[in-house]
């Protein structure tokens, strides 16, 4: 029986050594990764301000150091980008746009900066490409999007009226969308005052509570949830009220204050019946 539960001990002995060991690896290197991505950052905000001054080349060699350290930032590619062409490294400014997408597909610089290079050197099929992909995956009012449809129209005119049936779709969408955001608020706003309205009456503000959950329902009239627990509150506050004009009826009369007493009485019956508050 000893050499049994000796056993167990030094299994379990060796399994706590190696998590631990385990844990001190992985904290090593988050840290390591920490301190990586810091230094990277560091080199991208020397890398802009070099490339602010004109200092093209430090910019570069400061970028080129970010990007070597594993900092996959589509706005960084995008820049090398921009620097290679300036200082005429054309090859370079292709593949760093090109990489700038493959890391963020969403980021549109990249791609009017991609269709404006490909443009310059006469490959308007792949100028095109690169402009209507800008123009599909912008918001309608954005200049640059506008700008890219006005760019791939001349490249292609046929595909005018084809815009104009793209316009259309976005401007329904993003009119579906911004309702859909505005009624998210809405929601997020009768949260707030609903919350509110529970923390006032958990600790026994009752009229404020009252207060907030009426907020709360002049944004979400129909929630059961809020319904619930405004008449749940506004019952704890009625009963608060009779009970104190009770205590203060019950004072009147053991004082002989018959009259008093009487209407403080009949303060208390007004109050119960009426729970809608």
């Amino acid at each position: 029986m000893l050499k049994h539960k000796k056993k167990h001990f030094t299994y379990f002995f060796r399994l706590i050594t190696l998590l631990f060991f385990i844990s001190l690896f992985i904290i090593q290197n988050i840290s390591q990764a920490d301190e990586k991505l810091k230094t990277a950052e560091e080199y991208r905000e020397q890398g802009y301000e070099q490339q602010q001054k004109g200092n093209l080349s430090d910019a570069f060699t400061f970028y080129s150091k970010a990007i070597a350290l594993g900092l996959e930032n589509p706005a960084i590619y995008n820049d090398l980008g921009i620097i290679s062409e300036q200082i005429g490294f054309d090859g370079n400014a292709e593949k760093f746009y090109s990489k700038a997408i493959e890391v963020d597909q969403q980021y549109l610089p990249s791609y009017m900066n991609l269709a404006y290079f490909y443009q310059k050197i006469n490959k308007l099929e792949d100028a095109f490409r690169n402009f209507k992909m800008r123009y599909e995956l912008g918001n309608s009012q954005d200049h640059w999007t506008e700008k890219a449809k006005q760019e791939m129209i001349k490249i292609h005119p046929e595909f005018k009226q084809w815009t104009i049936r793209i316009d259309a779709e976005k401007f329904n969408q993003e009119l579906v969308r911004a309702e859909e955001e505005r009624l998210q608020q809405t929601i997020n706003r009768s949260k707030s005052h609903y919350q509110k309205g529970r923390s006032y009456c958990y600790n026994g503000r009752y009229d404020e509570a009252i207060d907030e959950y009426d907020n709360a329902l002049a944004l979400s009239p129909d929630d059961p949830v809020i319904k619930d627990d405004r008449t749940q509150c506004a019952t704890k506050f009625i009963n608060e009220i009779a009970g104190s004009k009770t205590s203060q009826a019950m004072q009147l009369l053991e004082s002989g204050n018959y009259v008093a007493a009487k209407k403080k009485f009949r303060e208390v019956l007004s109050i119960i019946p009426n729970e809608s508050f």
